[in-house]
């Protein structure tokens, strides 16, 4: 997992299989309150007035997922996919092969940061357990494997 403040980190060739949750996740903190409700008692510096602010940083920024597979994910948590992420940007999956999971195989769940390019993966037998959507989910941002 990629937590808040994280700069180019690559994950590559790794193999991920017969896990209860994700294989990969990768998600920020934005500072749109006083205190981070994720780390409490710890203040944020610069909280804006209102609204969601990146400008302070604590977010996965460049992140590089290249070669990995997975495949039986999920076995109890039925929300997982091979990766996901949130409130993290510019991130790169390419060339994964991930199949047999309860839903998406890859979730972006918001276009927080932009520049995300995910291509070149083997997604399939996804969605096993729900019928919402394809192999891959996106909150808010247009979305291809």
């Amino acid at each position: 997992m990629l937590s808040g403040y994280n700069r180019n980190a690559t994950i590559s060739h790794s193999d991920f299989s017969f896990l209860g949750g994700n294989a990969i996740a990768s998600w920020g903190f934005t500072n749109e309150t006083a205190t981070d409700p994720g780390r409490p008692g710890v203040p944020l510096a610069h909280a804006p007035a209102a609204g969601v602010d990146g400008t302070d940083g604590e977010h996965p920024l460049g992140t590089l997922v290249l070669g990995c597979v997975a495949r039986e994910v999920g076995l109890y948590e039925k929300q997982s996919a091979f990766y996901v992420q949130a409130k993290t940007a510019m991130t790169k999956i390419m060339g994964n092969v991930f199949f047999n999971g309860p839903r998406a195989g890859i979730n972006v769940n918001d276009g927080f940061g932009g520049g995300d390019d995910i291509s070149r993966n083997l997604v399939f037998s996804t969605c096993r357990e729900s019928g919402d959507h394809g192999v891959g989910g996106a909150g808010h941002s247009r979305f291809s494997v």
